[in-house]
C-alpha cells in the first residue's frame, strides 16, 4: 500500500519536474531547468524508472551544452580580437550554468584565464557589465539593458567594450523601432 503510493507520487513529481524542464527549456530558461532538476539530481539514491531517466538525460545535456559554451569561450580568450566574446560569454555561462556541480570549477579556471590573459580586471568587469545588459535585454527590459550599455560606455570609453555597446545600444533601438512600425 504505502511503498506503491510513494512510488506513484515519486514518479507523478519526476513526471510534472521533465515537463516543466523541457518547457522552460523550449522558452530558453535553462537556468530555471536546472534548478527545477537540482533536487532530482543531489546526493543518496538515485530515482529509478524511464521517467527518472530521462530527467538525468536532460541534465547531462544540459551539462554538455554548458561545457561546449565555455570551451568555446576560452577558445575565444587566446585571440585578441575575440578575447572581449570569450570573456563576456564565460560570464553568460557562469550566470546560466553556474549552478551545475560539474560546472563551478571550470568557470572559476575560466575565470582565472580571464586575468591571466587580460593581464587586467578591466575585461572581466567589462564582461560582467555587457553580460548584465545582455541578461537584460534577452528579459524584454530594453532601457535598462540600454542603461547598463551606457554605464560600460562611460566607465570604459575608447575600448573595445564600448564600441560593442554602442552597437548593441543601435540593435535594441532598431529592434523597437521594428516592432513599433507593425
Amino acid at each position: 500500500g504505502v511503498d506503491k503510493q510513494q512510488a506513484a507520487d515519486l514518479e507523478n513529481r519526476l513526471t510534472s519536474a521533465l515537463e516543466q524542464v523541457r518547457k522552460l527549456r523550449a522558452e530558453d530558461k535553462t537556468a530555471d531547468a536546472i534548478q527545477a532538476l537540482l533536487p532530482f539530481t543531489k546526493g543518496g539514491k538515485q530515482p529509478k524508472g524511464d521517467t527518472a531517466r530521462k530527467l538525468v538525460m536532460e541534465f547531462k545535456l544540459i551539462e554538455v551544452e554548458a561545457e561546449e559554451y565555455l570551451s568555446k569561450a576560452v577558445k575565444n580568450l587566446e585571440s585578441i580580437e575575440n578575447r572581449l566574446e570569450g570573456a563576456i560569454e564565460i560570464e553568460r555561462v557562469r550566470r546560466i550554468y553556474g549552478k551545475l556541480p560539474s560546472l563551478r570549477s571550470p568557470i572559476k579556471k575560466a575565470n582565472k584565464q580571464i586575468r591571466e590573459v587580460a593581464g587586467e580586471t578591466k575585461l572581466a568587469s567589462q564582461a560582467k557589465a555587457i553580460d548584465r545588459g545582455q541578461m537584460l535585454a534577452e528579459a524584454g527590459d530594453k532601457s535598462r539593458a540600454i542603461r547598463a550599455y551606457r554605464q560600460v560606455i562611460s566607465r570604459f570609453p575608447d575600448s573595445p567594450a564600448a564600441s560593442l555597446c554602442e552597437d548593441r545600444i543601435k540593435s535594441l533601438d532598431a529592434n523597437s523601432n521594428d516592432a513599433s512600425d507593425n
